[in-house]
């Protein structure tokens, strides 16, 4: 498996998205509702949540990488809401079934860590976030990021350098830098 991410590390390495992606005091893009658990209809807009709440954005589902850094926030939910944090919203470039199934073999069960399928990379492209990755994953992909929003403006971003990376947008380094 080491060398599958190598060789995806070598082809996407500085070759993430564009740099008018999210920025310090930048508004989500509404670009309606993410799906959840309901295949059909999304149930959650990202830029109409309340409150403050991190989004991280992941490149795949069971990607080796990206199941690295998920469980981090899965593990410390707790702790970012003792910091005033009200939901963890993790989202992919992938379907809801897979989302689903990625959930449930991390184990989350805390129900402010929501697992939420970008499946037409509305959001991940609106944000600016967005790769070309149709080598590996067959279409665009979401850069690797963290980002800490109140009430739909982005006040904080957590983006790795390359997708592959799990450095910067890792758990401890964004509750780390919460107040």
């Amino acid at each position: 498996m080491s060398n599958l991410v190598d060789k995806v590390k070598d082809k996407m390495d500085n070759k993430s998205g564009s740099s008018t992606g999210l920025s310090q005091g930048s508004k989500l893009p509404a670009v309606g509702a993410l799906k959840e658990d309901n295949m059909e209809k999304g149930s959650i807009d990202l830029s109409l949540l309340k409150g403050k709440n991190i989004i991280v954005g992941v490149p795949g589902a069971f990607s080796p990488a990206c199941s690295s850094q998920v469980p981090g926030f899965i593990e410390k939910a707790d702790k970012f809401a003792a910091k005033g944090v009200q939901g963890i919203y993790i989202v992919a470039v992938n379907d809801v079934f897979t989302t689903q199934a990625w959930k449930e073999q991390l184990g989350s069960k805390n129900p402010m860590v929501h697992f939420l399928a970008d499946d037409d990379a509305k959001f991940t492209k609106g944000a600016g976030m967005s790769f070309n990755a149709s080598a590996f994953f067959g279409n665009d992909r979401s850069n690797r990021y963290a980002a800490v929003i109140e009430n739909g403006i982005v006040k904080q971003v957590f983006q790795e350098e390359a997708p592959t990376d799990v450095k910067v947008s890792k758990a401890d380094n964004v509750l780390q830098a919460i107040s």
